[in-house]
């Protein structure tokens, strides 16, 4: 699965998948009235029962059957289906996990592991990575932790795993006065001609023997997971990286977004802003 590769062309409103080394590929529908034509059915994601709706089309089957290697089909799960999944707030560090998150407000997560979002930071991968090369190791690749969104700090006042401590990130081509942060902290938004979106970390990323495949390739690896075995076990689970959530926007602006290239400014909880403006990678 980690040669799939999927793509969204919004305009069209197509999903479309390839598979690295091979030359077949297929566009699906995205159109909410394709959702009648498809089955429903019972499942489990990550242990949670949910109703998903599959394609039943042969060439949906024949395509992912082949690309997998099992037969098989591509599922779905609207935000519109009853059954609802959300993030698991006993994975959350204490900093995080405030009751308001736990009781009110999870996150829906749909068919994603743990979170809506996952973020890391590149300054903890190049220093793993130096931890990898000292042992003798391969270095991983960025990729191969799977991340939503990847920042990359700037400047020599980098710090490896400093998301650790992170509690919210803002991330947008602008930003407005330093006087309003506060407020933007608890009710993010945008003004005319601005763009700024807002996510809460939730908790640290429980890791597996799953980034020791190469997403080029498919090939296992012993590293990085031996090195993080090592280097970053904390209470009995291997971390690296942030859950987040995407903070709901009131703005004038249609579907704030983020892109390559976009400034990051870090909030702690007092609110006060850290030295970490910086470009996503």
């Amino acid at each position: 699965m980690a040669l799939i590769r999927p793509s969204l062309d919004m305009e069209a409103g197509v999903l479309k998948v390839s598979c690295v080394g091979s030359h077949a590929s297929i566009n699906i529908s995205l159109a909410s009235s394709e959702l009648d034509a498809l089955q429903s059915s019972t499942s489990r994601v990550c242990g949670d029962k949910i109703n998903a709706l599959t394609y039943p089309a042969p060439e949906v089957i024949e395509f992912f059957s082949i690309a997998i290697g099992v037969p098989c089909t591509l599922a779905r799960f609207p935000a519109s289906l009853a059954s609802k999944r959300h993030f698991k707030p006993h994975l959350a560090t204490p900093q995080s996990d405030d009751t308001e998150l736990c009781a009110n407000r999870q996150p829906p997560i749909l068919l994603s592991n743990e979170s809506p979002i996952l973020l890391i930071n590149r300054t903890s991968v190049d220093h793993l990575n130096e931890e990898i090369k000292n042992s003798g190791g391969k270095a991983a690749k960025v990729d191969v932790f799977r991340a939503n969104i990847v920042i990359a700090e700037t400047g020599p006042k980098r710090v490896a795993y400093s998301e650790d401590t992170w509690k919210h990130v803002q991330i947008g081509k602008e930003f407005i006065k330093v006087s309003m942060m506060i407020y933007l902290l608890y009710a993010p938004g945008c003004i005319d001609g601005m763009r700024l979106t807002s996510a809460q970390l939730l908790g640290p990323c429980r890791r597996c023997h799953m980034v020791c495949i190469d997403q080029q390739t498919a090939i296992k690896d012993e590293e990085p997971y031996v090195t993080l075995s090592k280097t970053r076990r904390i209470d009995g689970r291997v971390l690296f990286g942030q859950h987040a959530m995407h903070l709901p926007v009131k703005s004038r602006v249609n579907c704030p977004s983020v892109k390559v290239g976009d400034l990051v400014r870090v909030l702690d909880s007092e609110p006060r802003t850290l030295d970490s403006g910086d470009p996503l990678c």
